[in-house]
């Protein structure tokens, strides 16, 4: 029972397993389905509404559940009030887990996403109306991106309505476009360039006067540059990759070798090399290249979201776990097979063929298992070995 307890009093530690869960069930759903051996109604459309609000989001609300009470300089939040969101997000899985045996399935996990994103967007705003902390542009953004991210998932919700006929797929690419950039882009970009630079000595320092505006505003017109306006994506990716570029020199982060410190800012690097290198593709598509199979996007999912996740959470269960904020060879070789990953869906959308698709598929799993099984006891409430 002490342990059940322990494992419910901080946030992190539950939304964090539930995370874990998820990037291997989830990933693995969506592989069977892609191959032909699930049952998954549209498998791209699962595959986007589960990792955004499957996986990514669980570890978001982890985090900032953990670390916004701080930044508002106000008491942490109660567990009754974030056992709330795990439930509803427990509730989501669930419906994600169930879609191949019943479509049904899928609008009730993205309900239950919904209800999860309101609830936790009340208690953040009650925060930031109470803060004394000036200025508040980081606590707003964290709010306006939980917010696009909650269009998001009522945009996917309505692609499942039938009474809206064609353009149902529509609301589909839009709730992917806009909960993807809009929502998790952002709000991981905001939360990186306000902490990797204090995690590697650099205390805080503030962002440009602009950062917030253009950044959101950006991400934004990359979301909605569908049709006959995709052809110009090239504008929006780099403007955001020489904006962040700008950004890093400003702050001038330290080469480390403490993988604790490198891996997140491997992480960060991969903000403006994935915007780079997706501007340059779209220059190719208008060149009349191939498609490229979401190369870009994926870029970002898995070079800039899951290096950062990675090594912000592993930092989170170690600092909050009570063991010191050191990484050992493991931790190390996390943050390096994330990068391998990266590799493998870089070769799949070069050399479309199954065996690099489940190759990368496979490598993602292998990732999070291995990660859960070094940062599970920290999870669970037990002392790491």
């Amino acid at each position: 029972m002490e342990r059940i307890v322990r494992f419910f009093a901080q946030p992190h530690r539950p939304f964090f397993v539930l995370g874990l869960f998820d990037a291997v069930v989830m990933m693995g759903i969506f592989a069977a389905g892609w191959s032909g051996y699930a049952a998954l109604p549209d498998p791209i459309r699962f595959h986007a509404a589960s990792m955004l609000y499957g996986v990514f989001t669980p570890f978001f609300l982890g985090f900032l559940l953990t670390t916004y009470p701080r930044f508002s300089a106000q008491p942490p939040i109660v567990p009754r009030r974030y056992l709330r969101v795990w439930i509803l997000l427990v509730g989501a899985a669930s419906g994600f887990l169930f879609v191949p045996l019943w479509h049904a399935a899928f609008v009730t996990a993205l309900g239950f996403v919904v209800a999860a994103l309101v609830l936790v967007l009340r208690i953040f705003a009650e925060l930031y109306i109470r803060t004394p902390v000036r200025p508040r542009h980081d606590l707003y953004a964290i709010l306006l991106a939980l917010g696009t991210g909650l269009a998001g998932a009522i945009a996917f919700l309505l692609a499942e309505m039938p009474f809206l006929g064609s353009r149902r797929e529509l609301f589909a690419v839009y709730g992917a476009q806009i909960g993807f950039y809009g929502y998790a882009v952002f709000l991981a970009a905001v939360v990186a360039f306000r902490m990797i630079p204090f995690f590697a000595g650099r205390g805080m320092v503030p962002k440009s006067p602009a950062f917030r505006t253009v950044v959101y505003l950006a991400l934004i017109a990359h979301a909605l540059m569908g049709g006959e306006w995709e052809r110009w994506l090239l504008l929006p990716d780099f403007v955001l990759a020489v904006w962040f570029v700008r950004e890093l020199i400003r702050i001038a982060l330290p080469v480390s070798r403490d993988p604790m410190i490198w891996g997140l800012e491997l992480g960060i690097y991969w903000l403006p090399t994935a915007f780079l290198l997706g501007g340059v593709i779209d220059l190719l598509r208008l060149w009349g290249g191939g498609d490229w199979r979401h190369l870009g996007l994926h870029l970002l999912a898995l070079g800039f979201l899951t290096t950062t996740l990675a090594a912000f959470g592993t930092r989170v269960a170690m600092g909050h776990g009570g063991r010191p904020i050191r990484a050992d060879r493991i931790v190390a070789a996390i943050f390096v097979s994330v990068q391998a990953v990266v590799a493998l869906r870089t070769v799949y959308s070069l050399h479309p063929e199954s065996l690099w698709f489940q190759a990368a598929a496979l490598g993602w799993i292998a990732l999070f298992l291995l990660w859960g099984l070094w940062i599970g006891p920290l999870l669970l409430g037990g002392d790491h070995q």
